[in-house]
């Protein structure tokens, strides 16, 4: 049996956790909620429906990256 795959990429943008789609599955999911990103609810259905959801890389923005270089 094909084994199905939700690719999604992690960002935290202003505290807040997003998931971004990363592959065809993903965005043809968002197209049915005519959402941009999922919640953490949305992707714990589609584990539910048999789907496997695998986070492709996480996305960490640039202040972040500056002050881990400025403090050492």
């Amino acid at each position: 049996m094909k084994e199905y795959i939700v690719k999604i990429t992690k960002r935290e943008i202003y505290g807040v956790v997003r998931y971004y789609p990363a592959n065809y599955t993903a965005n043809k999911f968002l197209e049915l909620t005519h959402k941009k990103t999922f919640d953490i609810h949305e992707l714990a259905k589609i584990k539910r429906l048999g789907f496997a959801v695998e986070y492709e890389k996480e996305i960490v923005p640039i202040q972040q990256n500056l002050r881990e270089v400025a403090n050492g």
